[in-house]
This record gives structure tokens, sequence and C-alpha cells, in this order.
């Protein structure tokens, strides 16, 4: 992994001291600084510093690290399985169908979910850990650059990708038709497991793979790529390990706008949020909807509903101001009010 400290690797960093090269550049003389990874025109342009550049061959054999072994340890569980169902004396050609039946278990399938995120974890602590860079500052770990106010709005904007990504996995079904071997699996929940995967589907999956694809990813590939490749290339990445093409479907849009809205806040903080908030919610929703009953006219209007509410914060995420920290928004309001007496010949 990447062994050069390179302090232009970071976004940002909330230290005050000025010797310190992780130091907030806000702080200091910004003439000396290069440029940052947040949402300037600098890093949009893709422009990087004369210091160096990190590799990023390494991010791609952390991802293929993650994969290999949270399908190991699946694998593994197949093992253990198969020689638990052998001394039991089921027959061998039975094993199989019987290990598969097992997946429709609820309790099983988050045993499996939290043996494949494992994977994904260990992948992400051994690049981030190679790294001479405090570790927080390499995966932007840190309070948003705009304020706490961000986690309310960009969870609700992640709606209206959230609603694109369903309708794309519906497109693709009408072509390559949806795999069903898990469709039992919701039938089977109780309300303990219900809750249970409820809380480990949003929780897991949102930290973990927030710190692997925003975290490790993303900021490395935007330091050497640029915004606009860094994000595309990450949000490929982060739908391809979704599987299936419904599933990429889904994982498409919303890997966009969690790249974009990690770029724009400095912090994964808020795409973790998000994500958790996606995966719990859309789960939480469908358990609702098979426990209650709701018809099909009231599962359209929430629809419809969630979709608008997600477009009207997914345009105040789009809007440049909204990133702002206080002291940036200061600091424009200061150059504003002295515009006119300049524009006049005034001191």
């Amino acid at each position: 992994m990447n062994q050069d400290p390179d302090p232009t690797f970071v976004y940002r960093s909330d230290d005050h001291d000025a010797n310190n090269p992780y130091a907030d550049p806000g702080l200091l003389d910004r003439s000396q600084d290069p440029p940052a990874l947040g949402g300037d025109a600098e890093s949009m342009s893709g422009e990087m510093s004369a210091k160096g550049r990190p590799r990023v061959w390494t991010v791609f054999v952390a991802l293929m690290l993650g994969l290999v072994l949270a399908v190991g340890f699946q694998v593994l569980w197949g093992i253990v399985m198969g020689v638990i169902e052998a001394g039991r004396g089921t027959p061998p050609q039975q094993i199989g169908p019987k290990l598969m039946s097992l997946l429709s278990d609820p309790w099983v399938f988050l045993l499996i979910l939290v043996m494949s995120q494992a994977g994904f974890a260990l992948a992400a602590w051994i690049g981030i850990s190679r790294s001479p860079i405090p570790w927080r500052h390499r995966i932007a770990w840190r309070r948003p650059r705009a304020g706490w106010h961000v986690y309310p709005v960009t969870m609700l904007s992640s709606l209206l990708p959230l609603a694109f990504g369903l309708w794309a996995a519906i497109q693709v079904a009408k072509v390559i038709p949806a795999d069903t071997s898990l469709e039992g699996l919701f039938d089977n929940f109780t309300v303990s497991s219900g809750i249970a995967f409820v809380v480990l589907i949003g929780l897991l999956p949102g930290v973990i793979e927030e710190v692997l694809f925003r975290g490790y990813v993303q900021t490395r590939l935007v330091h050497r790529w640029g915004a606009v490749i860094g994000i595309a290339v990450t949000s490929i990445l982060f739908a391809l390990v979704h599987g299936g093409p419904h599933a990429i479907a889904a994982a498409a849009g919303l890997g966009c706008w969690f790249g974009y809205l990690a770029f724009r806040s400095d912090s994964i903080w808020p795409t973790i949020g998000c994500h958790i908030f996606v995966n719990s919610g859309l789960n939480a929703y469908r358990l609702l909807v098979m426990w209650l009953g709701w018809t099909e006219g009231t599962q359209t209007v929430i629809a419809w509903g969630a979709t608008i509410v997600g477009a009207i914060f997914f345009a105040v995420c789009l809007w440049p101001g909204y990133w702002l920290s206080a002291r940036e928004q200061e600091a424009d309001d200061a150059d504003a009010a002295e515009m006119p007496t300049t524009v006049l010949g005034g001191q």
C-alpha cells in the first residue's frame, strides 16, 4: 500500500496547529496550501499537487481482497454446515438443496450478512492501516464541512436516487428474470428477527461499505484522477460488488449520489447516515407492507410522496452554497458587502 506520507492526500482537517501538515487550510495562509479535495474549483478540475500522487492500484487490490474474503467466509459457512448435515446422516445429494433452503431462515441470513461484511471490513482495515497518514484523515472520518444540519437533508435527498434505482431494477427485471433464491426470506421474519434484520442491514453495510468505498477508495481516486472520474469509478465498483444485475442497477445511482455527498461535505459521516437510512428504511418498509397488508394504492402514495420529498432535498444538496462552512459563509457575506464600494471605486 502507499507508504508516501503525502499531506495533500486528505480532503481537509480539523486540526488548528499551523505547524501540523494536516492543519485546517481555512485557518492558515491559503496561498501556501495545496489543492484540497473538497468541493472547490481546483479539485473539480482534477488539478493535483506537485508533492506526489497516491497509488491507485492499491484500492483495486483492497476491493478484490474484500470480495475474496467475503465469498471465502460464506464458503466456509457452507462447508461447516455441509459437514454438520453429513454428520446428521443427510444424503450427499440432498446437502446442497438443504443449504439453499437454510438461506430463507432469517437468522442464518443475518449470520451470512455479518460474515460477508466482515470480509470487507478486514480488507478496509488492511488498506487503511498500511498508510502512514492517520486513518481519520485518510478516509475523511470527521464532521461535515457545512455542519450537523446536513444529516437530515442528505438522508432525505437519498430518497430520489433510491426511487430511480428501484425503477431501474424493475426495468432490468423485464429483461432478466429476478433471482428467487431468497423469495421466502421475508415470509419467515418474526418481529424479533425483523428488527434485527432492519438494524443490521443498515448498520453493517452502512458503516463498512462507506469506509471502504467513499472513505478509502474514493478519497484516493479523487486525489489521483479528479472528482468526476474518481467518483464515477468508485460508484461503478460499488455497484458491481452488489452482485446480480438487478442489485447493480439499484445501487449505481445511489453510489454516485453518496460519492457526491462525501465529496461536497468533506466527510463520510453523512454518507454513512444516508446508507443506513436507505438500507434500514427500505427493508423496514417492505416488512410493514407485508405485516400491515398495505394496499397497492397506499404503496403508490407512499412511493410518490417519498420521491417528491427526495427531489426537494436533492435540489438543496445541489446548491453549492449549501456546503459552505460557517466561516466561508461569513467570508462570502463580507465580500458581498464590500462589492458595491469596490465597483464604485471606493476604499
